[in-house]
C-alpha cells in the first residue's frame, strides 16, 4: 500500500467503517479480527493486506447504504476498489 496515500481523514473514515461491520453484530472470532484491525488504523500502522482492505470496503458499503449521499465515503471506496484492483497481488494468472 506504500503508493497509496491516507489522509487523516481517511483514517477516520477507514476507523467509522470498521465500526459499521461491527455493529452487524459479526461471530466473535470475526469481531476480535475487526478490533484488530480498528487497532491498527488508530495506531496508523501504513501496512493493510488485501483482506483487510476489502473488509474496509465492505464496511464503507454498509455506511453508503445508511447514507447513500456519503461522498467521501464514496470517493474513499472508489480508491480502495481501483486500488485492489490493479494491486499486483490481484493480477490474473
Amino acid at each position: 500500500m506504500s503508493n497509496f496515500h491516507i489522509s487523516a481523514e481517511d483514517h477516520q473514515l477507514m476507523l467509522r467503517a470498521v465500526d459499521a461491520l461491527r455493529r452487524m453484530n459479526p461471530p466473535e472470532y470475526l469481531d476480535a479480527r475487526l478490533v484488530q484491525l480498528r487497532r491498527r488504523i488508530e495506531s496508523r500502522l501504513p501496512h493493510f493486506s488485501d483482506g483487510d482492505l476489502r473488509n474496509i470496503c465492505l464496511g464503507l458499503e454498509v455506511m453508503l447504504r445508511d447514507n447513500p449521499l456519503d461522498w467521501k465515503a464514496e470517493t474513499l471506496l472508489r480508491r480502495l476498489n481501483s486500488f485492489l484492483d490493479n494491486h499486483p497481488d490481484n493480477a490474473p494468472g
